[in-house]
């Protein structure tokens, strides 16, 4: 047998090259294993897992994707590792009578994380359908027999109320050894459709408490992908993989010659889950293009929330752009509603026309008047759409829409466009370069507000062609952002609907929820830096709230918005002229302190003192931290109980903001006691930890 390793002491994967010539990937044993376990781990090892249709599979394992029916049968023939600009990539080749797959493996260095995929070629004389494709398998994950101490951490995501991570014992899941072999339970996380995020953020964490050791993964996918987790006589398997037929009702025909690309996957390791979100974040700001290394947060104003409500027009703009620009904004965009003519604009939207209604003097007369103050203008579009309300419709031929069962599918008075079909890719590029041409804008916010589910007609099936309509439109982005280098590209999903890496690495920013509640968005900030990068975490901030009259809009409301948003890239909206002299001005001086946070924004990596949050905690402690400096949020959300927060090793905590509040606070032995006097408050405490 022959061994090589590839990673760090982080995360190491070891492969294992047998005399029969099969490959496989495990653990060193730290203890002897019993006869079942050496040769299930010995022989069924294989780095990667596929079903191809009619193939035979030999084990008895119930709807688990192990012992696929290629896993036993792919002979390994060479692999390679070479030097990458971050760390180095191994290519593994294997190959049976019927397919050749190179199994990627690209690990970052300096974020101790390994990026992974696998492409399958097909070798055969006649075609073969692909069931299911692995990105990432392995089949001992934590040490023997911990599923007492083991938790699986699955981050749970809906409409108003994203990044909700909760700890499940692998006991209470069923994923416990009760056999010589193997069980058949599988606790499966998946999504099906284009909204990547609408029930899991694409993430998981596996921890072990006995060993220390976890495991973060996320899967950059657009739309559906699944992961599973199951028993293997005493350890633990893991699956990682983009749609399956199973869960996804995915399937691909692939003629011979012809290759299939799995979806990317990203894993890394560390003690405990924070320092798997550090180096998750490092990795995160090596795959974001969009970046481009920007140092500064502009802010940016957003007429919609508790303002123009999808009814902009002329006056609103004038209204607020000069006291967005007193504030301290960059840019103002103009939210939904700007194209069109109609009561409402989001069942009629398509045209992408400017309404004379609302602006009757056109559009770029207002456009003017913003850049007249030294803003720079922004509009927003959902081009994957078209109102079934209306004729805008009839601008785009029937093939160039979603059909299920030869049925236009329509959704939420909306059509889907397939982005398969070349009319579709060009129309909207030709539409978004309109946009920036005609009206100068630098700045455009990109909604998606319906979920089509499973997909569309296609010969091989919905969930083949919902993933080729999914890399379509990741690919038209990319096109936008090279057309349009300066332009600040921000992905929106009903809010966080769509919070995975294959979007987010091709756009500036990406709204984070559309909760219109300041009091409840700190249960989603608590926890939001587990699934986006800070530097593109877009947050609503919305002072003036119409459900609070102006007596209950105080100095700690004020800054509690202000918080909640300076921990990501400030979406400042509400009518804030309503506001008096005195919390307009405290609004100003908040936005010239966030400029202050810039730099541990864009280099900093997230801390969670208290631990990941769960709504409805009394407190919520989290932050960001650079060397030796770090800056903590700390809430009081319920009650007035002291907050008490242990650090380690710290030089120095003072207050950061605000500092002309009442706060009573104290420091002892790198403990932090706050003793807030209202629920519903907040503070920034800056840390100084020693050298």
């Amino acid at each position: 047998m022959r061994t090589f390793t590839f990673g760090d002491k982080k995360l190491k994967l070891r492969f294992v090259i047998d005399d029969q010539n099969k490959i496989h990937l495990y653990d060193e044993p730290k203890y002897e294993l019993t006869p079942n376990q050496k040769y299930l781990i010995e022989n069924f090892s294989n780095p990667v897992e596929i079903s191809i249709s009619g193939n035979k599979t030999t084990q008895h394992c119930g709807d688990r994707h192990i012992f696929t029916s290629e896993s036993e049968t792919l002979c390994y023939v060479s692999h390679s590792i070479k030097k990458t600009e971050y760390g180095k990539i191994l290519k593994i080749h294997q190959k049976n009578q019927w397919i050749e797959v190179v199994s990627y493996y690209e690990f970052y260095q300096e974020a101790h994380t390994i990026h992974s995929f696998v492409k399958v070629k097909n070798i055969a004389s006649s075609p073969i359908t692909l069931e299911y494709v692995s990105s990432f398998a392995k089949k001992d994950m934590i040490g023997y027999y911990h599923y007492d101490t083991a938790e699986l951490f699955v981050p749970h995501n809906s409409w108003y109320l994203e990044c909700q991570w909760k700890a499940y014992r692998l006991l209470d899941i069923g994923i416990v050894s009760c056999n010589e072999l193997k069980n058949f339970k599988k606790y499966c996380v998946s999504n099906t459709g284009a909204w990547s995020s609408k029930n899991y953020l694409p993430m998981g964490l596996l921890k072990d408490k006995k060993i220390k050791k976890s495991f973060l993964w996320q899967i950059e996918a657009n739309g559906s992908w699944s992961y599973e987790i199951g028993d293997l006589n005493g350890n633990v398997t893991l699956n990682l993989s983009g749609p399956t037929l199973e869960e996804n009702g995915w399937q691909k025909t692939l003629k011979p010659g012809e290759e299939f690309e799995s979806i990317k996957i990203a894993l890394t390791s560390g003690k405990e889950e924070e320092e798997c979100f550090q180096n998750m974040t490092l990795y995160r700001r090596k795959m974001a293009q969009r970046l481009n290394d920007a140092k500064e947060s502009p802010i940016i104003f957003n007429e919609y929330m508790f303002a123009s409500w999808n009814c902009p027009s002329k006056e609103t703009a004038y209204a607020l752009a000069p006291i967005a620009k007193r504030m301290g904004a960059d840019y103002f965009v103009i939210d939904c509603g700007w194209h069109d003519e109609e009561i409402n604009p989001f069942y009629h939207v398509g045209r992408w026309e400017e309404s004379k209604k609302k602006y009757p003097e056109g559009l770029n007369n207002t456009l003017d008047y913003i850049r007249s103050l030294g803003l720079k203008p922004g509009l927003w579009m959902e081009p994957e759409v078209v109102g079934a309300l209306g004729d805008a419709s009839s601008i785009w031929d029937e093939d160039c829409y979603f059909h299920r069962n030869g049925k236009r599918l329509v959704v939420s008075n909306r059509y889907q466009l397939d982005f398969r079909n070349p009319k579709v890719q060009q129309g909207i590029l030709k539409k978004i370069d309109g946009l920036v041409e005609r009206y100068g804008i630098g700045y455009i916010k990109l909604d998606y507000n319906i979920e089509p589910g499973v997909g569309l007609d296609c010969e091989d099936g919905y969930g083949e062609a919902l993933l080729e309509h999914n890399r379509a439109y990741y690919e038209l982005i990319n096109e936008v952002g090279k057309r349009h280098p300066d332009l600040l590209i921000e992905s929106c999903a009903s809010g966080g609907n769509r919070l995975d890496y294959l979007t987010l690495s091709n756009v500036n920013l990406a709204s984070t929820s559309d909760q219109t509640d300041y009091r409840i968005y700190p249960y989603i900030i608590a926890n939001l830096l587990t699934a986006i990068l800070p530097e593109q975490a877009g947050i609503w901030c919305y002072p003036k709230v119409e459900s609070l009259v102006d007596e209950q809009i105080d100095d700690e409301a004020v800054n509690m918005n202000l918080l909640n948003a300076m921990i990501g890239r400030v979406h400042l909206a509400s009518k804030l002229y309503l506001l008096n002299e005195e919390k307009q001005e405290r609004i100003k001086n908040g936005l010239t302190f966030y400029h202050q946070l810039d730099e541990i924004r864009h280099q900093g990596v997230p801390i969670f003192p208290l631990g990941l949050s769960s709504y409805m905690d009394e407190h919520l402690a989290f932050g960001l931290k650079k060397g030796n400096k770090a800056y903590i949020w700390v809430y009081n959300m319920k009650g007035l109980k002291p907050i008490r927060i242990r650090l380690k090793k710290t030089k120095e905590i003072r207050l950061a903001y605000p500092l002309d509040l009442l706060t009573k606070y104290e420091v002892k032995e790198n403990e932090l006691f706050f003793y807030p006097e209202k629920e519903c408050s907040a503070r920034l405490f800056e840390v100084t930890y020693e050298e």
